[in-house]
């Protein structure tokens, strides 16, 4: 199986992305990995020609959860669990946004669950030399050889819980207030994903993500 390989690099162009409370704000555009693209962008389909061997490779991925993570109050600390049920509808059972409590919280699939791969925060960690955990993030699952990027509009199986990828979870100052100020330059356009619980079920650590 191959390995995904994780770049990253200024350009000289910039994207407009959205901060958690919904306002936009220019910030520069990284290649993550060979190019990030914005989500309208992702949503219009309209990649340029060398995206197709990202497509391909992301095709053949199959990775893990090596994380699970819920709040029970807003800007309560991350706890770590190795299981944890999620519900259509309504997010993972003991999460802040499961209880209608998160911070950001609206009556909306995108609020149901968040993902983010551990490449990034170990990239992020390395490249800023600065102590991050996989909980910092404050999102719900974290990764390992899962291009999330890629899922933005498609769905995909976490053990026996199917999800669809609604948009990416740009980092934004109240995470950088609850975690550490240099989020926002190391996680822009690698922050996760935001997703929709298609099926209830069980998810636990260790067990398989891959695109359905």
């Amino acid at each position: 199986m191959w390995r995904w390989r994780f770049l990253m690099k200024r350009s000289r162009h910039r994207s407009e992305i959205v901060e958690c409370g919904g306002k936009p704000s220019a910030t520069p555009l990284w290649i993550w990995p060979y190019r990030a693209f914005s989500q309208s962008a992702v949503a219009a389909n309209a990649l340029p020609a060398h995206s197709k061997i990202v497509e391909r490779m992301s095709e053949m991925f199959e990775g893990t959860v090596v994380s699970i993570n819920i709040a029970p109050e807003a800007e309560a600390p991350m706890q770590s669990v190795s299981e944890v049920r999620a519900v259509p509808g309504h997010g993972l059972e003991g999460d802040r946004y499961f209880a209608q409590k998160g911070t950001f919280w609206k009556p909306e699939a995108s609020r149901e669950l968040t993902l983010i791969e551990a490449e990034a925060i170990e990239a992020l960690k390395r490249e800023l030399d600065v102590g991050y955990g996989l909980s910092d993030s404050r999102r719900n699952i974290v990764t390992r050889g899962v291009p999330l990027n890629h899922l933005v509009g498609k769905e995909f199986w976490i053990g026996e819980v199917k999800a669809r990828g609604l948009k990416l979870c740009e980092p934004c100052s109240h995470l950088q207030r609850l975690s550490h100020e240099k989020v926002l330059p190391g996680l822009v356009h690698r922050g996760g994903l935001r997703a929709q619980i298609l099926s209830e079920g069980m998810i636990r650590v260790g067990e398989t993500v891959k695109e359905v």
